[in-house]
């Protein structure tokens, strides 16, 4: 790919688009979806993070020689596979792996999956758009699965609809039972060292994350695999929260998933920081 040929995202005096020079084209149904999410009043930085996961989808698409148009759902496994092989510049490896036995220079799942979930989000946008046009992301059974408190009990009222799993999402380390607070009803928070928790009523803590997101907050490569585990469980937390119309609690672990990024990123290419 020539400097002519230089996918971008920038940030507009409106939100963030992607911008191609050579084929403004292939870019506009990205762009009017990321557009819509700002209308909808999205965060910048969640925009952004949207915006992240449709750059790769359409740098990969120009390395193939595809449109969106074109895509169907055995393309869209095709992008599936290179986030998979896709390595990370700056990264030890390929025979150095975290805790969990994965390649360090390799995506984590919880990031191929936010790819994932932006190129999905904006193919449901263009099928709303246009009701003639068919989305290429394969739809899984309907999740059956209800906390104890959905169930029955005092909680019975806030029992979401089964929502479709998409069969592209790539598994995530298996929920144990000491850990089902991932996928329960209540207000969650990632910490390094732990998570929070409050009822629907009390709403998000206003201290929730405020180390991560502080200037002054510095890591090393030490603290690589935590600032990962941490990363992959607000993954799961966000797609919990997107699942049950949570609009604000999706938006607020994706702004951690970004910052996370961000320190894992000065991390690797500054080990000595202090």
């Amino acid at each position: 790919m020539d400097n002519d040929d230089v996918l971008l995202l920038e940030r507009d005096a409106q939100s963030w688009r992607l911008r191609c020079d050579s084929n403004p084209e292939l870019v506009s149904q990205a762009n009017a979806y990321l557009g819509y999410l700002a209308d909808r009043n999205y965060s910048p930085r969640t925009v952004r993070t949207y915006g992240y996961g449709l750059l790769a989808f359409h740098r990969w698409l120009h390395h193939v020689g595809l449109s969106v148009g074109d895509v169907v759902t055995d393309d869209v496994l095709g992008f599936l596979s290179a986030c998979r092989q896709e390595t990370i510049p700056g990264r030890p490896g390929p025979n150095v792996v975290d805790l969990a036995g994965r390649p360090t220079d390799r995506l984590a799942p919880a990031s191929v999956n936010l790819r994932l979930a932006a190129v999905a989000g904006m193919f449901e946008f263009l099928s709303m758009r246009d009701p003639g046009m068919r989305s290429p992301i394969p739809k899984g059974k309907p999740s059956s699965w209800f906390a104890t408190g959905e169930r029955t009990g005092m909680l019975v009222h806030t029992r979401r609809r089964p929502a479709p799993r998409s069969r592209l999402r790539l598994r995530t380390d298996t929920v144990e039972p000491a850990t089902t607070w991932l996928t329960g009803p209540t207000i969650k928070t990632a910490l390094a060292g732990g998570h929070c928790l409050r009822a629907p009523a009390q709403q998000a803590c206003t201290y929730a994350n405020i180390c991560e997101h502080c200037p002054s907050f510095h890591t090393t490569i030490q603290d690589i695999p935590i600032l990962t585990r941490q990363r992959d469980t607000a993954a799961v937390l966000a797609d919990d929260a997107q699942h049950r119309g949570w609009d604000s609690e999706t938006e607020r672990h994706l702004k951690l998933i970004t910052r996370l990024n961000t320190l894992i990123d000065t991390a690797t290419t500054r080990p000595n920081a202090g």
